[in-house]
């Protein structure tokens, strides 16, 4: 896989998925956010909902939804983040974007970065890199 560096812009919608769960966090409720960026430069935020049964909405789906309600269609670069163990005293850390979300984007944001771990710091990688051997 082709991963490359985040960018000043990357660090920025990492703060904004970062803040939008510090405000948001509920255990049980409330434990994953996203920032997804659009080609406009705008910033669109979500958190999940965790209902502990099937209707659980994980937080790309919220901020994919939010761009789309704006009009602004052209996603290029997402990110979640997660407190460890949903606990709030644990250091805010990326997560990569599930199967599912990853699915959603390739219907709605094929050309989607999405910023991963990466060791140390996090790295972006394209949604087609995250996908191998669709068809």
């Amino acid at each position: 896989m082709n991963v490359r560096p985040i960018t000043e812009q990357d660090k920025k919608l990492i703060e904004a998925a970062e803040e939008l769960l510090r405000q948001h966090h509920k255990p049980g409720r409330h434990r994953c956010s996203a920032a997804v960026r659009a080609s406009s430069g705008e910033i669109y935020t979500g958190i999940n909902l965790i209902t502990g049964g099937q209707a659980d909405i994980h937080s790309e789906p919220v901020a994919l939804g939010r761009a789309v309600m704006a009009n602004d269609h052209d996603i290029r670069t997402s990110v979640a983040v997660i407190y460890g163990n949903d606990d709030a005293s644990n250091p805010l850390r990326v997560v990569s974007a599930c199967g599912v979300c990853r699915e959603l984007y390739d219907t709605f944001a094929p050309d989607v970065d999405i910023i991963i771990p990466g060791d140390p710091d996090p790295v972006k990688a394209s949604l087609p890199e995250l996908l191998p051997a669709k068809g």
